[in-house]
């Protein structure tokens, strides 16, 4: 995706190396006692979780565009004014996202 987003090789390995190399630690008393792999990326609350989210929202809604485009699905329309429809497929907000087919 970050390829496909115009991002070169080395800002996508260095995103790799960052989600790959994930390590915990416990605090025991107010001292880290070891470190362990994380086994599914990186943690929830993690800034850059949020980040990932974009990315993968961003991908998501050139699917879903092209998915109308295409004639694949149809959104909510909202509004019809002086011959320009406006029509809701799906929102983004935060971590939700909603479709809206009708």
């Amino acid at each position: 995706m970050l390829s496909q987003m115009g991002f070169g090789g080395r800002w996508t390995s260095w995103i790799k190396f960052c989600i790959s190399t994930v390590k915990f630690s416990i605090l025991i008393n107010g001292s880290p006692e070891g470190f362990f792999n994380a086994h599914r990326g990186i943690r929830q609350g993690d800034p850059l979780s949020l980040f990932l989210f974009i990315i993968a929202m961003e991908g998501l809604d050139n699917m879903h565009n092209i998915a109308k485009i295409t004639g694949r699905i149809q959104g909510f329309e909202v509004s019809k004014v002086a011959g320009n429809n406006v029509e809701i497929t799906h929102l983004h907000y935060a971590d939700d996202t909603h479709f809206l087919w009708g």
